[in-house]
């Protein structure tokens, strides 16, 4: 369910966030990407913007996590979702080096060969129900991780509203 709760959250131009952070910043300004790991047992997301809509993209980020807790994944934006995972896990038998990869990576989140093959079933049977009910349960707008990459002078403006911030430079493993 994390998977198709990613689908319709962030992934994609067709995704929530998205369309909420394609309305804050260009679309030639923007690099977005997320992801579901069953290794993390949750989503993490990415996004690239200007410093000077930092501040309403983060805010756009935290009402629709807030939102999707709300019960209100329609059955349209499930249906797309399915549709994505199941096409995608398709079109992953069409490359070996990618089927590998998709096989890999969930063996090493722990499931079975017979767990794996089962999938596209699992997702095309998952209710809207089960969505709404894992969302309300996983995702919470005030206890997440957020990594800002930039300028320290300019991010730390923006980091300053947080409590708990830790600072690393990017060169620090090497030194």
């Amino acid at each position: 369910s994390l998977n198709l709760i990613r689908e319709i959250l962030g992934s994609g131009w067709n995704s929530r966030l998205y369309k909420n952070i394609e309305t804050i910043n260009n679309r030639n300004d923007i690099f977005f990407n997320a992801r579901s790991s069953s290794n993390y047992s949750g989503i993490y997301m990415g996004f690239e913007c200007k410093y000077l809509n930092l501040e309403k993209t983060y805010q756009s980020m935290l009402f629709e996590i807030e939102n999707i807790r709300k019960n209100n994944i329609t059955d349209q934006e499930l249906y797309a979702a399915k549709s994505d995972r199941i096409g995608t896990i398709i079109m992953n038998f069409e490359d070996p080096i990618d089927y590998t990869h998709y096989i890999l990576e969930d063996l090493h989140g722990g499931f079975t060969l017979d767990q794996i093959k089962q999938e596209q079933i699992k997702y095309a049977t998952t209710s809207l129900d089960k969505v709404n009910k894992v969302a309300n349960k996983y995702l919470d707008h005030e206890n997440f991780y957020l990594i800002v990459s930039g300028n320290k002078d300019s991010t730390m403006t923006f980091l300053n509203q947080f409590e708990n911030v830790e600072m690393i430079h990017y060169l620090d493993g090497f030194k």
